[in-house]
């Protein structure tokens, strides 16, 4: 229970970060479909 209140301090700040987070993995991990098909 300790980790809870870190973790939502940690939270708070990246809120604004997240989707632009969000998107690059989204963006990254298309790519990788896109050469694991190319590869296969």
């Amino acid at each position: 229970m300790e980790n809870f209140p870190k973790k939502n301090w940690v939270l708070s700040p990246s809120e604004r970060v997240k989707p632009q987070f969000l998107r690059l993995i989204v963006e990254l991990l298309s790519m990788e479909v896109k050469n694991g098909n190319k590869q296969n």
